[in-house]
């Protein structure tokens, strides 16, 4: 039987002792990120499936959607580091490795709280409530916002892969309406899966949760 509660530690901390730190290297750091991501949202359905209740096209629809946020996200940063060499946020703290660790500790909280409405419509008989008209809208503007941010991403990728652009920000594309538009398209792509699960849970407590897991999954993302 799998235990989702037990994967956001042992994921990170696994990549962290085994490469993050004999090489006091950050090049899997976003990789074992997005594997954690995936790990929570496939142990999930497993575990229920185990227990002998059957996902509901809500549920399952939910967890697709954030494979392929993740998959997506981790191809990217992956790609980015790949030809950088480094990730220079690392630098002041790789040399300490307890300041080291707790990155990889707090990678392993973003992944939690950012996949927070997929778990517990996952892990909850609310999850049975049948698709609406309404989830349709949340799914075309998710789908916007995944847009918006994909967008920013390889804008930003392409430009600094320019050397004449070497300390320049970017004010071209999508940048040019905003200074984080890649966040501006993941708030909306989060809030959206929020939406499909308060659909289809009552309890005021739950949604409240998952208010807090997407403001505080983005300011630590």
């Amino acid at each position: 039987m799998l235990y989702p509660q037990f994967l956001p530690r042992c994921v990170p901390v696994a990549v962290f002792a085994f490469h993050g730190l004999p090489c006091r290297s950050e090049k899997f750091y976003d990789l074992s990120g997005s594997l954690t991501h995936f790990a929570l949202v496939a142990a999930c359905l497993l575990r229920e499936a185990s227990l002998g209740d059957p996902r509901s096209p809500r549920q399952l629809a939910m967890a697709l959607l954030s494979v392929v946020w993740l998959t997506r996200l981790g191809t990217f940063l992956f790609t980015r580091i790949a030809r950088d060499g480094k990730d220079g946020r690392f630098d002041a703290i790789k040399p300490n490795w307890l300041s080291f660790l707790g990155a990889w500790n707090l990678q392993a909280a973003w992944c939690v709280l950012t996949q927070l409405p997929v778990l517990l419509v996952n892990t909850k008989a609310y999850g049975t409530a049948p698709l609406s008209v309404v989830d349709g809208v949340a799914l075309g503007l998710w789908c916007l916002g995944f847009a918006f941010e994909c967008s920013a991403d390889l804008e930003k990728f392409t430009f600094r892969g320019k050397p004449e652009n070497k300390g320049k920000f970017i004010t071209e594309g999508v940048w040019r309406y905003c200074r984080h538009p890649n966040y501006f398209g993941k708030l909306p792509a989060r809030c959206l899966l929020t939406r499909c699960h308060a659909a289809s849970d009552s309890d005021i407590s739950f949604i409240v949760t998952q208010a807090f897991s997407i403001v505080l999954g983005t300011l630590i993302s």
